[in-house]
């Protein structure tokens, strides 16, 4: 009797955990980005900023990063690497992308179609 109530508490243990795992996979899966949904951040080399081809300000700019952090997407970065002109606005950039923490894909020109690899 007393190795019958042993197994049947073991897998009352058993089962939740498992249902706990199963809790903690699917919230993971919930904060994880949704790569289908990407905006579209190029700066040229006169620190234009461009999101979704569209020339923004700056507070314009970080305006679109509040929208966008709702969606729960990717951001798409691309910039001119032209030498130190745009070297100041590339960091405002990139820093107000990190604040929200958002993922980052980098891109080699203003057409995102080729990944930069480093």
């Amino acid at each position: 009797m007393k190795q019958f109530f042993s197994i049947l508490l073991f897998l009352f243990f058993v089962s939740f955990s498992q249902a706990q795992s199963k809790n903690n996979l699917n919230q993971q899966e919930k904060n994880l980005p949704n790569r289908s949904i990407h905006l579209k951040i190029y700066v040229d080399s006169n620190s234009d900023i461009f999101v979704d081809g569209k020339k923004v300000s700056f507070k314009k700019f970080e305006k679109e990063l509040k929208k966008f952090k709702k969606k729960n997407g990717v951001i798409h970065y691309s910039r001119t690497f032209s030498g130190q002109e745009n070297d100041n606005k590339n960091k405002e950039v990139i820093s107000a992308i990190t604040k929200h923490r958002f993922p980052i894909q980098f891109y080699t020109d203003n057409t995102f179609s080729k990944v930069a690899e480093w």
